[in-house]
């Protein structure tokens, strides 16, 4: 028996009338208590079977939190560091407007004490 793939499927390699075993890695693993609620979490088929494959399992998830600890670590530092710069850089903003605004509200004054300067400087040498 073929599927429409043209591959030959379980059932044909099956002597007739007799249900083919499955092995135990293909048999899903029995649902740990609340393990319903996440179904989408760990699929049956990499859920470890034996206790070597549980432990070797269990060190490469610890390495990848710690491989996340640091990845979460330094880029939350860097968020850190660029609120920072963006605080210096609105902080220099606001003295560079209060500049920009005390020079053109009094730009009179201004050119008023350059013209004091020049007349004094001018009675000086008379």
């Amino acid at each position: 028996m073929s599927n429409s793939d043209g591959k030959k499927t379980n059932a044909s390699t099956a002597p007739a009338g007799h249900a083919q075993a499955s092995s135990p890695r293909e048999q899903p693993a029995p649902a740990a208590p609340g393990a319903d609620h996440f179904p989408e979490q760990v699929p049956a088929e990499s859920t470890p079977d034996t206790a070597r494959d549980r432990q070797s399992h269990i060190r490469y998830m610890r390495r990848q939190m710690k491989e996340m600890t640091r990845e979460f670590k330094a880029l939350f530092q860097e968020r850190k560091d660029l609120e920072k710069k963006v605080r210096g850089l609105e902080a220099q903003k606001r003295e560079l407007q209060r500049r920009i605004e005390t020079r053109i509200s009094t730009p009179q004054g201004c050119c008023q004490q350059c013209e004091e300067r020049k007349n004094v400087a001018d009675n000086h040498r008379r």
